[in-house]
């Protein structure tokens, strides 16, 4: 009853101030001076390798939008990002955000490393999926109980994100999902499409986009430029390599087996290292769904596997065979050359995302060890 007592009045505070932000739209501009020189933002991102965003600066506000490779014409969401106390005049289809964001919630371990890197882990009060959490900072703050559960990536609990009442809540743009009451309740709900990236530097630009939240943009071109630097350094490197070995990823998994699409991030790691991806000529960006038949008939003498996947323990190419015999017929196998990342053990689908830098370190030391010496992989290891 008390819970219910509070959604009721959140969503009356909710249209309140829904009311008053439409008032002051139609009663205030930002600039009615063209002479006004102020300028509150100094430092400004520059997207070179992400497509999934974009930002137009102004003296006192920016225009954000998520965008939908897909659609371009459509947009996710639009965002006005308003410096604190200032006027503003918003477009219907815009949702304002006062800036920079005191506190937030968001659903992906994907985008806890970008909070980490700007020191705004302090910021974050609800997580979606806590049993997933690798980020040091993070755990601290969920033990020290400053952060809340608030259900899962695609359930979420909204009486619990009501109750935390976040600035912002950033989520997937999943087709099906529904925020309408969340938006009634007054959170603004801010889609994050970093998923939809086909590069790993893109994905990596990511930060650019958390930054313009905080005003933190001189912390994220500083940190990206820095893993620019080294991943294109890498991959340079690895151009240079005589020979390319062939590759392909994934296992089975119900009769089928999944491998990354052509356009995908996974295989742009994987030619970006030096190596052939074997499915490279596809045009998904996706995974695709393959009979088992068809890889092994494709694959069988390819170099390299990697296979990416969660295991409580050591995982062993003998466990590999148990789960499938067939696994033993690749010439991969055999020479036991199978990549392993064990994400029950490493934040690949966290931190790994903010450093593809290192991941493509870990690949390189694999497939062309005459060009990465005396380093320890973070992400990979050979199976045994």
């Amino acid at each position: 009853m008390r819970i219910q007592f509070r959604i009721f009045l959140l969503l009356l505070i909710g249209s309140f101030t829904s009311c008053i932000r439409n008032e002051k739209t139609a009663k205030e501009t930002p600039y009615a001076n063209p002479a006004d020189t102020i300028n509150l933002f100094q430092n400004k991102v520059d997207i070179k390798y992400a497509s999934g965003f974009k930002v137009e600066y102004f003296p006192t506000y920016k225009k954000v939008q998520v965008l939908d490779p897909q659609n371009p014409g459509k947009p996710f969401g639009k965002y006005l990002l308003v410096e604190r106390g200032r006027p503003y005049e918003a477009a219907s289809d815009e949702v304002v955000i006062e800036i920079p964001v005191l506190n937030l919630a968001c659903v992906s371990t994907t985008h806890l490393p970008f909070l980490s890197h700007l020191d705004l882990e302090d910021k974050l009060v609800g997580f979606s999926g806590m049993r997933y959490v690798k980020d040091e900072k993070i755990l601290k703050r969920i033990k020290e109980g400053k952060v809340k559960e608030i259900g899962t990536e695609t359930d979420l609990n909204k009486e619990s994100i009501v109750d935390l009442y976040p600035e912002m809540l950033m989520v997937y743009p999943y087709e099906g999902m529904d925020f309408s009451s969340l938006k009634k309740a007054g959170i603004p709900i801010v889609y994050n499409s970093d998923y939809l990236e086909m590069s790993p530097l893109g994905k990596a630009e990511w930060i650019k986009f958390f930054a313009l939240f905080f005003n933190k943009e001189e912390e994220a071109n500083h940190y990206f430029s820095f893993v620019e630097e080294e991943y294109n350094s890498l991959l340079n490197k690895a151009k240079s390599a005589q020979r390319k070995p062939a590759i392909f990823s994934g296992k089975a998994f119900n009769g089928e087996w999944h491998v990354p699409g052509g356009k995908s991030f996974a295989a742009a790691m994987m030619q970006d290292a030096g190596a052939v991806y074997l499915w490279g000529d596809d045009a998904h960006n996706n995974v695709l769904q393959l009979e088992m038949e068809h890889v092994v008939e494709k694959a069988l003498h390819a170099e390299w596997w990697i296979i990416v996947g969660a295991n409580n323990g050591k995982y062993t190419l003998d466990k590999l065979q148990a789960e499938d015999s067939r696994y033993a017929e690749f010439d991969a196998f055999k020479n036991k050359q199978v990549l392993f990342c064990n994400t029950f053990e490493s934040d690949y689908f966290g931190e790994a995302v903010a450093e593809p830098q290192i991941v493509l370190k870990d690949l390189v030391y694999f497939l062309h060890p005459e060009l990465v010496k005396n380093y320890k992989p973070k992400y990979f290891y050979r199976l045994q």
